[in-house]
């Protein structure tokens, strides 16, 4: 069991990577926050460094914190994504 654990969470690693890739690639909205935050990374960087290390540190542990969550949230309803899809064929008699 542990061996088909290990190929199910790298199988859902790879498909995720792949859509996480295409949805980068094509998603307008995506493209645009992204331009954003690199146009203004510097601008950013000049304020985290005016702060005092600690201040420093603490917001980038919590810019991090974050992401992960957000991170973390997607690869989840990554998942259910394939458990619905398999509800939806068991229901109109695929499988």
């Amino acid at each position: 069991m542990e061996d088909f654990r290990w190929h199910f969470d790298n199988f859902i690693s790879e498909m995720l990577n792949t859509a996480f890739r295409y949805f980068r690639d094509t998603n307008r909205e995506y493209k645009e926050i992204k331009c954003y935050l690199d146009s203004h990374s510097n601008r950013f960087d000049e304020i985290l460094n005016s702060l005092n290390e600690g201040d420093r540190k603490f917001a980038r542990e919590y810019i991090d914190k974050t992401s992960y969550k957000a991170s973390c949230c997607d690869e989840s309803l990554y998942i259910e994504g394939y458990k619905d899809c398999v509800k939806l064929l068991k229901e109109i008699g695929v499988i």
